[in-house]
């Protein structure tokens, strides 16, 4: 339970590390929830913040026990699970701020690798720069 607590923790410290570090995408930023496709797709949430141009993409697992695999308790199977970008999305790069994945986000961006290193993602441009 305590090792739990303390990644929840450092996951809410780094959020609100990147709300200070991006004040005016999340005062002004419009809030997008994304569509997700796929076997899994209702074991997922996920959404966008953006303004002028600059983006924050949140993905976050819900419901998942059933979906452990058992020889990772990190590691669900999202089989054809998939976020669906909006056209100013897709093609987008950024880098998770939790496990520091770099990707470039396709239309249909597969949860298998985006979720391929920790179970959450936090995706933020390589550079933010909305101040």
């Amino acid at each position: 339970m305590l090792g739990g607590r303390r990644v929840k923790q450092a996951v809410v410290r780094r959020a609100l590390a990147l709300r200070r570090s991006m004040p005016q995408l999340f005062a002004r930023g419009a809030y997008r929830p994304l569509a997700v496709s796929g076997s899994r797709a209702r074991h997922v949430v996920a959404f966008a913040r953006s303004l002028e141009g600059a983006h924050c993409v949140v993905v976050v697992p819900r419901l998942v026990s059933g979906l452990l695999q058992a020889s990772d308790a990190l590691a669900v199977a999202w089989d054809d699970t998939a976020l669906l970008l909006p056209d100013d999305l897709a093609g987008w790069g950024g880098r998770d701020l939790l496990s520091g994945l770099c990707c470039k986000l396709q239309r249909r961006a597969g949860l298998a690798e985006l979720l391929s290193r920790l179970p959450e993602a936090l995706l933020v441009p390589d550079r933010p720069s909305m101040g």
